[in-house]
Order: structure tokens, then C-alpha cells, then sequence
């Protein structure tokens, strides 16, 4: 309360130090916040080390919250020396637990390439209990495994069905993949219109993606009438913020 000054008089510097008693006395929620207080600055000096020990403290407690913090300082070296496989195996046992941060966090790994091999299945299983949740990032990597077959048997309904309920809490990203789909007739039956309608609503959001593939289709007059102008003024703004593919084609133009 007293970091927000909520009934009483704001005072982080004594907030810090009732979370630190709190802590002392094996609070394990105090000490994940005075983690990220020392991680932060916030109230006492940033300490890196000092805030991989409170979230280690939190972990060896077997808080999945205490376990994904310090998997995410292992990821990026932050406190602790840098080390993917330990990052992973806290990954791991958080998601065990049910933390719903660290499921989704290994469903970007796998998708990033640094969670391979065996644990594709597993990562298959925790994106769709998150999936089950209505997590959207869940449903949008879920549904690109599914579209694949990577780590479960291909299904490119079921895809399609998972960037749908995605697209309709507003995932940029699923709405891309779903316009690709109906552009492609990947697990739909082809509709370029339609694609059409998804791409330009998020390219008219500044999404990338959806410039870049609402540029094609006016450039090939896929779903919409040819026009070279419009397609090269798409590409130029996917190549203004550095996108490679609006380069390329921009190059090409």
C-alpha cells in the first residue's frame, strides 16, 4: 500500500523495507516483489544478483512465479551468468505448475528455435491449456503448430480455428496468419476478399505484416483491383521501418 499510497501516505523507501522484513521471514510473494524492486531501481538500488536471489528464494520454494522469474534471468544473463538450458529447465517446471507466463514463453522459444526436439510435444500441450484460458498468443502459436505439424498432428481446420478465436480478441499477428489462410485456402475455402478485409485491418493499425501482404495483393490484384501505386506506397512503409521482404519487393517494383 504504501507503493502506491493507497489509504496511507505513498513511502517506497518503507515499503521496501516491509517487503525485506516480509521476506525475512519467508514471505515468498515479498520476496518476488522485492525482486523486482532490486531488479527495477524501484525504491532501493538496482542489484541485478541481489534480485535473481529473491526470485531463487521464491523458486527453491516452488513458486511457479519465483521459477519463471529466474528462468527469465538466466535467459538474459540478468543477476546470473547467461545459461539457455537452465533457463529452459525453470521454463519448464513453472509451466508444470500451471503458470500460464511460462507456457507462453516456451511456445515463443519453440517458435524462435531454442525449445526443439522432444519438448515440441510438451510445448504443444502447454499452449493449448493456455489456449483453453482464451489466451490469444496461445491460440496465435498454437494455431501455427497446428498449421505445420510441428509437434502435433497437422491440422490446418483446427488452425485456422485457433487464429480465428485469436483474431477476435484483436491479435494483430492472427489476423495476418487468418487472411494468409483465406488468401492460400489453407484450411478454409479460398476466399481473396476476404483475405483482403483482414490484411487491411491491421495494415490501417501500422501492423507490417499487414502491409506487406495487402501490398501484394494490390500489386498481383489478388481480391482487389491491380494498383501498382498503392502496392509500392504499402512496401515503402513496410521498408521505412527496416521490414526486408518490403525491401526486396520495393526493390523489384
Amino acid at each position: 500500500m504504501h507503493f502506491e499510497g493507497i489509504g496511507v501516505e505513498k513511502n517506497v523507501g518503507l515499503a521496501v523495507g516491509l517487503l525485506q522484513q516480509a521476506a525475512e521471514h519467508g514471505d515468498i510473494e515479498a520476496r518476488i516483489r522485492l525482486g523486482f524492486c532490486f531488479q527495477d531501481g524501484d525504491g532501493v538500488e538496482k542489484n541485478p544478483e541481489e534480485a535473481a536471489r529473491m526470485f531463487r528464494m521464491a523458486a527453491d520454494s516452488g513458486d511457479s512465479y519465483g521459477l519463471f522469474n529466474l528462468a527469465n534471468c538466466y535467459l538474459r544473463g540478468d543477476g546470473v551468468e547467461e545459461n539457455i538450458d537452465e533457463a529452459l529447465r525453470l521454463y519448464d517446471l513453472a509451466a508444470v505448475k500451471e503458470n500460464a507466463y511460462a507456457r507462453m514463453k516456451l511456445g515463443v522459444l519453440y517458435k524462435n528455435g531454442l525449445w526443439t526436439g522432444k519438448k515440441v510435444e510438451d510445448t504443444a500441450r502447454f499452449l493449448s491449456l493456455a489456449a483453453e484460458r482464451d489466451n490469444a498468443d496461445a491460440n496465435m502459436l498454437l494455431g501455427e503448430m497446428y498449421e505445420k505439424g510441428a509437434g502435433v498432428e497437422r491440422d490446418q481446420t483446427k488452425a485456422v480455428n485457433l487464429y480465428r478465436a485469436a483474431a477476435e480478441s484483436g491479435h494483430a499477428g492472427a489476423i495476418v496468419n487468418l487472411g494468409r489462410c483465406y488468401r492460400d485456402g489453407i484450411g478454409v475455402e479460398e476466399n481473396e476478399e476476404e483475405a483482403v478485409k483482414l490484411f487491411r485491418e491491421v495494415s490501417d493499425l501500422g501492423d507490417i505484416d499487414g502491409q506487406f501482404f495487402l501490398g501484394q495483393c494490390y500489386r498481383d490484384g489478388t481480391g482487389v483491383g491491380q494498383d501498382y501505386e498503392e502496392a509500392v506506397r504499402l512496401f515503402r512503409l513496410v521498408a521505412d521501418r527496416g521490414g526486408s521482404g518490403g525491401l526486396f519487393t520495393l526493390g523489384e517494383c
